[in-house]
């Protein structure tokens, strides 16, 4: 598995690349808070495309999503800063 951790190892992301059709590359993705890997019970799901995990995630930076109608109030927000 591939993987890119925080320093202190508090925050990681593992992947593994399983197969590939056309230009899509399938696998296996756990994102790492603290102990625990999410989501949980992955182990044997190999049918992520990987690129649209990936980019969905940096996405996530510059454009918010709040489910059913919360707002940045909702979970006391502050300026993300992603050079530190």
């Amino acid at each position: 598995m591939r993987s890119i951790e925080s320093n202190k190892k508090g925050f990681g992301i593992y992947w593994s690349e399983s197969f590939s059709i056309d230009d899509y590359v399938y696998g296996n993705i756990k994102i790492r808070i603290g102990d625990r890997l999410y989501p949980e019970n992955n182990d044997s799901y190999d049918n992520y495309t990987l690129g649209t995990v990936f980019f969905n995630l940096k996405d996530s930076f510059v454009n918010k999503y709040y489910y059913g109608g919360c707002t940045n109030e909702d979970f006391g927000e502050t300026e993300f800063n992603a050079m530190k």
